[in-house]
């Protein structure tokens, strides 16, 4: 799931949610609805986290996430 990665990518760079939250202009409470799976993100936060967490589109959306 989404959610789940952008977790793993968060924790394997060190970054709190705050941090992540900071980097990528998106804020604290979507991120924590993302990351528990209570909410899908829009293709721009997805842009925006992916690019924080220096992944590209293609590595940070698996196929069965679409």
């Amino acid at each position: 799931m989404l959610g789940d990665k952008i977790t793993q990518l968060r924790l394997e760079r060190n970054l709190s949610m705050n941090m992540l939250a900071k980097k990528s202009g998106v804020s604290v409470s979507v991120l924590f609805y993302i990351e528990s799976k209570n909410r899908d993100p829009r293709f721009s936060t997805i842009c925006k986290l992916a690019k924080a967490l220096k992944v590209s589109i293609d590595e940070f959306i698996e196929k069965n996430d679409i």
